[in-house]
């Protein structure tokens, strides 16, 4: 994108903000976006866990376990251009340990759905949100599940893929274009943010635009901070 700024006769010359970049990932690419964000990988920790057979747990708990085989003990992947974050259904449980997310120091979204089986919300999403000390929200979506944000046009017919019961499950397509709708609005708030719009699109980012544009389907909610009844009951686990 950076050549493509600088290369004459192409339509994006001189239109990009290379150093000022909102990056978005969904599932493994949540995570990928919570370390560009600065989120520390701790693979000592990691290492701990997955050796107590978690590997029996969530797919995104089996796919974080492979990061056993790195070398060394921790990892900083943070990218400086990076200035915002959203997570999308994120792994992030095991990979970045107790401490690690709290180095990310950049505003950062992370969404979660209520029925997703393979990255759960508490463990992957609810447990790590309180773990960020940045300016932060947490999206819920009771209803939806993993592959409801995807679009359908470039979402795989999970059900013809074996082995795959979980997201077979999944609720996709037409069924879940409230959850899109509602993920693109929010998407341009955060990426207004980083424009001199950032106050008219800051009410799009509360819990009572949540509210407003919740469905009967579909009931959104937008937290900045979780509950203390909540974070006394995460700390008696």
């Amino acid at each position: 994108m950076e050549k493509l700024n600088q290369s004459p006769n192409n339509p994006l010359q001189g239109k990009l903000v290379t150093n000022n970049v909102m990056v978005v990932g969904h599932s493994f690419g949540g995570g990928t976006a919570l370390a560009l964000a600065g989120g520390e990988l701790q693979i000592d920790h990691l290492k701990q866990k997955c050796q107590r057979n978690l590997v029996k747990g969530s797919l995104g708990e089996v796919v974080q376990c492979v990061a056993q085989e790195l070398p060394e003990k921790t990892y900083q992947l943070r990218d400086g251009r990076v200035k915002q974050a959203i997570a999308l259904n994120p792994i992030s449980s095991l990979m970045f340990g107790d401490s690690g997310l709290a180095k990310i120091q950049i505003p950062t979204l992370v969404f979660a759905s209520s029925a997703d089986k393979t990255t759960p919300a508490l463990t992957e999403q609810v447990l790590s949100f309180a773990k960020i000390r940045s300016p932060k929200w947490l999206v819920g979506v009771i209803g939806a599940s993993h592959l409801s944000v995807k679009d359908p046009d470039f979402t795989v017919d999970q059900s013809y893929i074996p082995d795959t019961p979980i997201l077979s499950r999944d609720i996709t397509g037409e069924q879940a274009k409230d959850v899109r709708k509602f993920l693109c609005a929010i998407t341009l708030a955060m990426a207004a943010q980083l424009t001199p719009e950032a106050s008219q699109y800051a009410p799009f980012l509360t819990s009572e635009y949540a509210q407003i544009a919740s469905t009967r389907l579909f009931p959104f909610r937008i937290v900045r901070e979780l509950p203390p009844q909540v974070l006394e009951m995460m700390a008696g686990q």
